[in-house]
């Protein structure tokens, strides 16, 4: 299991709910790294439930946060010979920032 520590923005949020009963929040997040051309800002989808999609819920979009969360790596192949890695972050605390 990878593990990130990321400060991310909301894009959007979805909501569902499984089975269960229980909220799903999912959606897309932007985080930004250090590459050797300099700032590189990124998207990655995210799926969550719990105190983190509370949080997130009660954050809303365009909120920056810090997300201490796990990354789900799926394999695809492409067909075209070789294949994709397609991320997912899994948010397991989200912390709100309050400007």
């Amino acid at each position: 299991m990878i593990n990130s520590n990321q400060t991310i923005q909301l894009l959007n949020i979805d909501k569902a709910c499984d089975n269960q009963g229980v909220t799903i929040l999912y959606g897309e997040c932007t985080f930004s790294y250090y590459s050797k051309d300099g700032v590189v800002e990124d998207s990655i989808p995210y799926r969550t439930k719990g105190a983190a999609a509370v949080s997130i819920a009660e954050s809303g979009i365009k909120a920056t946060g810090s997300a201490i969360s796990y990354l789900d790596l799926n394999v695809v192949d492409s067909g075209k010979g070789y294949k994709e890695k397609n991320t997912t972050s899994y948010p397991q605390l989200y912390l709100h920032y309050c400007w």
